[in-house]
């Protein structure tokens, strides 16, 4: 302990904070238990000084652990009070599921974030002049609430989403605002990941919508100086960096240089997260780093004093804290920073696993659910793996140091009598290969972590990472000159800022071809988390090993690990023998409905939602990875509406898909939304085939596929009925035994008579209310037609209506409404016996 006190410490630290994160669910238990660990503890530590002081080893031992365990107790207290702090605030008392009208008032914590308006962004052909273009968000520390007729005492932490530009506000003023308080809702979908966890971080109750900037008024302006000047100098950052970059650059230029990550669209996302890269979103220790390199270098060339050069970069990374946003990584990058700079000031040698126990034991102490926090474990991970492998080993013989000495001694001799370009260049490509080797360290190491989050392998992210570095270390420096000569010297900033933005551009151009490298990275379901776990034991252990063979076995333990994970992956979870299973999950207005049998194929029914301008297919993949699947036997779409179809383009990207079926003339109908579905097809060359009514075994689809896993096509007929699209939806039904599942789409109108002349199913089935949920006279003859004893409604809030659910009960038997449920499982036996779960409350 005594080589690395601070390491054992942070160590300490993060035992007492997971195990009371876990280990109790009662408070009073938890401080109890704390507090008696923490006396025992003490009174362990005055008890050593009455023993045998001879035994000097045994009591340095005793001494270490019983100092780790009262830390860890301390840090168990600390996580314990957090907690309480967080779940007693006053605001949570005013949540209810269902947003509500309120009018708040408090302070503005941080700088304001601005992004496109995601409203202006879908309605960019149709929208009216009143429309914001952008979107704030405000972080507010409320003092009080207005009830029903009078402001009562309040406490919280809520985020304040504006549509228009508020980036004029300064940290610390006091504001009044009215909007939809909202609470920030577990997830509705299996697989979904928990986004109250990040929330916590940052000490979110709530989030507030309101319509637009009107709804916001300062009350008294801000009394602070420091984070007021960090927020004007980030808003007049971001305006110097628009100006001078284009619609392709400006998004990854605020997010390079501001930490404001609201301009990048989810397509640019997902090319930075294949190709391992996405660390360019998040400002962090890499950043700091060029940038504290690039300021040294221009000191230097000053003749500027070491003193003077210490202060300039310590107030500069200060202050770079402060307008990125006070984000983890950058303030663990700024305490090695500090700690590296005051080391050499008073000429100690710091050591770099303390320094960086120094910084996590900082953070924690911060806000101790950092812990939990998967940007602060790969931020640590990355820094760890380059101290470890930046470590030199010293060889325990004195004849092969002295030997490696010589050899040494005779390589800078001969480099000496070398030409200068020669030396150039050797010293480059050495350069390289040790940026190429830190880089490949980087990402095997960070690769289970990213795989168990992302549910994405990335094979050139290494390769990625050096090509970029080139643009990266010109267009940080760049945009900070643009950003801090704007206000002072316009010319210059232009030239830095167009410096900036081709450097920018250069690494885009990076990023998106090695994205769309064939086999560059792969979508896959997740390992287990125990396995994970494992990895990275078992590769912490393996650094108490000496040995010569020591780096073979890591690589053979990598190696065994990835085969083995590889396997678990991708094993789909078993459904009961003779069972047909249909997930419909929660994707708000729309539908998406996942059938898989025993046999193991996987069948889409739908795959859209509405407002899903960004052809979005996130919680649709969380929720087949979760079940082990990565391949796809079949998508149906029932008609052409972008909420039961605009999520293919995703699917496309991260599933193997077997074949699309679709209505007759379905893709060849005009609409923009159809546009990016017929290039997505095009692009991964997925089958289509067009079934209707009439379709039978000679049909291709039906000819090429196991006919016991497929559903009867009671709708449409080969020639479209008059009227609507939702009139001439694709309806299956899916035998199952003595029970029938009914997909009916929109069916309505004009397409009932159709599908209601076809033999009535089995009584006591389970169907997808048409239309979801619509009250259309018409759906009513469906229902009685059907006789179902479940209806699944696939809706979102404006279903969730009494006179809705009060009218199908009597219709429709037993009602289920996602909105309500979250996804929603149906699981038919053999004997046609009917099992639904919902995700809310009874998770699988």
């Amino acid at each position: 302990m005594h080589r690395a006190p601070m390491a054992w410490l942070a160590a300490a630290l993060v035992c007492g904070i997971t195990l009371d994160r876990f280990a109790f669910s009662d408070s009073h238990q938890s401080i109890a238990a704390w507090t008696v660990i923490a006396a025992t503890c003490v009174l362990g530590i005055f008890s050593l000084r009455f023993l045998d002081t001879t035994r000097r080893r045994s009591l340095c031992i005793c001494s270490s652990l019983i100092t780790a365990t009262l830390v860890a107790s301390m840090g168990g207290l600390w996580q314990r009070a957090s907690e309480h702090r967080f779940t007693n605030a006053s605001i949570n008392r005013w949540l209810s599921l269902s947003p509500q009208p309120v009018v708040v008032k408090g302070s503005l914590l941080t700088t304001v974030s601005v992004g496109p308006n995601p409203l202006a962004n879908r309605f960019a052909n149709s929208r009216s002049s009143s429309t914001p273009l952008h979107r704030s968000r405000l972080i507010i520390r409320l003092d009080s609430i207005r009830g029903t007729n009078k402001f009562h005492p309040c406490s919280g932490r809520v985020a304040l989403n504006v549509d228009g530009d508020l980036s004029a506000l300064r940290p610390g003023c006091r504001l009044q605002a009215y909007g939809w308080l909202t609470p920030l809702m577990p997830p509705s979908n299996p697989g979904q990941p928990d986004l109250r966890g990040h929330y916590r971080s940052l000490g979110l109750h709530a989030q507030i919508n309101a319509k637009d900037t009107n709804a916001v008024k300062v009350i008294s302006p801000s009394q602070q100086i420091i984070q007021p000047l960090a927020a004007r100098i980030s808003r007049n950052g971001r305006l110097a960096l628009s100006s001078t970059c284009s619609d392709n650059t400006q998004g990854l230029a605020t997010a390079l240089i501001l930490g404001q990550r609201e301009g990048i669209n989810e397509s640019f996302r997902d090319k930075l997260l294949a190709t391992g890269t996405a660390h360019l979103l998040s400002v962090s220790g890499m950043h700091l780093a060029i940038l504290v390199a690039a300021i040294a270098s221009i000191l230097s060339l000053f003749g500027v004093s070491f003193t003077t050069r210490f202060w300039v970069i310590l107030a500069v990374s200060v202050m770079y804290v402060l307008v990125t946003g006070c984000r983890p990584p950058v303030i663990r990058a700024a305490i090695l920073v500090s700690i590296l700079l005051l080391a050499m000031t008073f000429r100690q040698r710091s050591q770099p696993l303390n320094t960086l126990a120094l910084a996590g034991l900082i953070l924690l102490l911060y806000e101790p659910t950092l812990l939990f926090s998967t940007g602060v474990h790969l931020s640590f991970l990355a820094v760890a793996t380059l101290m470890i492998a930046g470590v030199s080993h010293t060889p325990n013989s004195p004849s092969v140091k002295h030997a490696m000495d010589r050899e040494a001694a005779f390589d800078r001799l001969l480099n000496k009598s070398l030409p200068k370009w020669r030396r150039v260049a050797n010293r480059a490509w050495r350069t390289l290969a040790q940026l190429a080797w830190f880089s490949l360290l980087v990402s095997v190491i960070c690769t289970p972590l990213t795989w168990y989050h992302f549910h994405l392998i990335s094979l050139i992210s290494a390769a990625t990472n050096v090509f970029i570095w080139f643009g990266l270390i010109v267009a940080l420096p760049a945009g900070v000159l643009t950003v801090l000569l704007h206000p002072v010297a316009a010319p210059l900033a232009w030239l830095t800022g167009k410096i900036c933005h081709l450097s920018l551009l250069y690494i885009s151009e990076v990023v998106h071809q090695a994205a769309d490298l064939s086999g560059s990275h792969y979508w896959l379901p997740s390992p287990p988390a125990h396995w994970v776990i494992l990895f990275y034991v078992v590769l912490a252990l393996s650094l108490l090993l000496r040995t010569r063979h020591a780096f073979w076995y890591r690589c053979l333990w990598i190696a065994a690990w990835s085969a083995i994970a590889l396997g678990l992956a991708v094993h789909k979870t078993e459904i009961p023998k003779g069972s047909l299973e249909a997930t419909f999950l929660d994707v708000s207005h729309g539908t998406c409905v996942i059938i898989r049998d025993d046999a193991g194929s996987v069948w889409l029914y739908d795959c859209g939602r509405l407002g899903n301008a960004n052809g979005s297919s996130r919680d649709i993949d969380t929720a087949l990875w979760s079940q082990g699947i990565h391949a796809i036997d079949g998508v149906f779409l029932s008609h052409a509406d972008a909420d039961h179809y605009n999520a293919l383009p995703g699917l496309c990207k991260r599933f193997t898909i077997g074949c699309l079926i679709t209505p007759p003339g379905m893709l060849q109908e005009q609409g923009e939304a159809l546009g990016p579905i017929q290039q997505a097809i095009a692009k991964h060359r997925i089958p289509v085939y067009e079934v209707s009514s009439q379709s039978d075994n000679n049909t291709p689809f039906f000819r090429l596929h196991d006919q016991a896993s497929l559903p009867l096509i009671l709708h449409p007929p080969p020639e479209r009925v008059a009227g609507s699209d939702n009139a001439n939806s694709m309806v299956l039904q899916w035998n199952h035994g003595p029970t029938a599942l009914l997909l009916p789409g929109d069916l309505e109108d004009t397409g009932v008579g159709p599908v209601t002349a076809n033999p009535r199913p089995p009584y006591g089935g389970v169907i997808m209310a048409p239309h979801h949920g619509s009250l259309n006279p018409s759906c009513e003859t469906v229902y009685a037609w059907a006789q179902p004893l479940h209806t699944v409604i696939s809706a979102g809030d404006r279903a969730n209506r009494p006179e809705t659910l009060s009218k199908l009960a009597p219709l429709g038997g037993l009602v289920h409404l996602t909105a309500n449920d979250g996804a929603i499982r149906v699981r038919i036996a053999s004997d046609g016996k009917v099992e639904v779960r919902h995700w809310k409350t009874e998770p699988w």
